[in-house]
């Protein structure tokens, strides 16, 4: 388990190099994988191939990346944190919509960009990314997190406000402080794994 500190740092510098929010990139690495270097996600139906690292890129999504190695804890986190600035670019700087195209798919989000007919999985995703943005990841949430065991999958806590997920205003993709919670959309008190979509296109499908 590497010290709070070290990932911490790894997951910044990224951050600065891909022009993204440092609280936005330590949060999708944080639902993603749980900061876990070594978190592997379950095979995937569709090609038998699995999200790995911190960002949890799967291999196709590297491979465009030229992240030559993803269980490299600085190249998967590069990788992770250039993916979601495309993303942010993408959608003219939506971070809700971008971070529903990181974890479904780019292609999916463009046929259906009403949040509110998204996948009940998909907006809980955004909803805990955006919660944990606001929250931040404290070195004593990671010690409790992580000591339970590494490539441990966790299921992240419901948001505080089981309305809370995406807000209507969007938050600029340099923007290091709280999100706006403005309007909020609908989401699903489901359960649901936080890191796994339904099967797309997105950084989870190879």
């Amino acid at each position: 388990m590497l010290p709070y500190a070290d990932v911490a740092q790894v997951l910044d510098q990224a951050a600065e190099a891909a022009d993204v929010s440092h609280r936005l990139v330590r949060a999708v690495a944080w639902v993603e994988s749980r900061w876990n270097p070594d978190a592997t996600g379950p095979v995937t139906r569709k090609t038998g191939a699995r999200a790995v690292g911190l960002m949890q890129l799967m291999p196709r999504t590297a491979e465009g990346l030229g992240v030559e190695d993803p269980t490299d804890a600085e190249q998967n986190a590069s990788g992770g944190a250039r993916y979601l600035a495309s993303m942010l670019r993408k959608f003219k700087g939506s971070e809700h919509r971008a971070l529903a195209a990181y974890n479904w798919g780019p292609g999916n989000v463009e046929k259906q960009p009403n949040p509110a007919l998204w996948p009940a999985s998909v907006r809980l995703y955004v909803a805990r990314v955006q919660e944990r943005k606001i929250r931040g990841v404290s070195p004593e949430l990671y010690a409790r997190e992580r000591g339970a065991g590494d490539g441990e999958q966790y299921a992240e806590a419901e948001p505080t406000d089981q309305t809370h997920a995406a807000t209507a205003r969007d938050a600029s993709p340099r923007a290091d402080g709280p999100v706006d919670r403005g309007k909020l959309l609908p989401l699903s008190s489901s359960r649901s794994p936080c890191t796994r979509p339904p099967e797309g296109e997105g950084n989870h499908a190879a």
